[in-house]
């Protein structure tokens, strides 16, 4: 994907932004509720493109996937790598 210059992912920046999402949560290899995250994006000041772009590096590089779970709410879980690089 070809990212706009304005909105070009900064891979520090992001793996900043993902650390300190998966920092709030006390077990990384149980799924974690989308709403979760969406809550924790804001306490910790990330809003609009900044939350979407950090989503989007995190999924471009593999640190989570959808997960299922037997409710109706969406889900994702860490990838080894994901915990890799939450734990680093």
């Amino acid at each position: 994907m070809a990212w706009p210059e304005s909105k070009a992912p900064d891979c520090c920046g992001q793996s900043r932004r993902f650390k300190a999402l998966a920092a709030r949560e006390a077990y990384l290899d149980e799924p974690i509720p989308n709403i979760r995250i969406t809550d924790v994006a804001v306490q910790i000041g990330l809003e609009g493109d900044e939350f979407d772009l950090a989503l989007d590096y995190a999924a471009g590089q593999g640190w989570f996937e959808d997960a299922e779970v037997g409710d109706n709410a969406s889900w994702v879980s860490l990838t080894p790598a994901g915990v890799a690089v939450a734990k680093s």
